[in-house]
């Protein structure tokens, strides 16, 4: 009797913790990467490198026009990728089809980094000197905690 007491409390117990750290992680929102708002990343932004009002706004414009100019070959790829995952997962694959899909898929790729290499160059020449070190600063810091994470996933996940 008193072993189903203590089971039955454990059990409780890991349930009402596991609820809560649950509830703890969805309060905390989104973060990192997948942090999105384009609205909290350029305030972060015109912190960290103390940039003018000025050039907040240059730097607004910049990014808005780069997402409106990208916005098609996003839908495009979206799309391409959704028409490749159904290519692999039919019962007779078309090696052909699918590779054509992936070519295809790669135009768009290249599309959407075209205009973010060019929205990049636009920031850089609106920043000062100090700034553009304390931007390439943090994006190698970025990079290498990247890297050193996709090292870690890699090694978890060798099968």
């Amino acid at each position: 009797m008193i072993l189903i007491m203590n089971f039955k409390q454990s059990a409780i117990l890991v349930f009402s913790v596991l609820l809560l750290s649950t509830s703890m992680s969805f309060a905390q929102g989104k973060k990192g990467k997948r942090d999105r708002d384009p609205e909290a990343r350029l305030e972060k932004m015109k912190e960290h490198l103390q940039l003018s009002d000025a050039q907040a706004e240059q730097i607004k414009a910049i990014k808005n026009e780069a997402r409106e100019n990208s916005e098609n070959y996003r839908e495009n790829l979206k799309r391409i990728k959704e028409e490749l995952k159904a290519l692999k997962r039919s019962d007779n694959p078309d090696m052909r089809s699918i590779n054509n899909k992936i070519d295809e898929a790669s135009t768009y790729k290249a599309q959407i980094e075209k205009v973010r290499a060019a929205s990049k160059m636009k920031v850089r020449q609106i920043l000062t000197p100090e700034q553009r070190s304390k931007m390439d600063a943090f994006h190698d810091e970025k990079k290498e905690k990247r890297e050193r994470f996709k090292d870690r996933s890699d090694r978890n996940n060798d099968f």
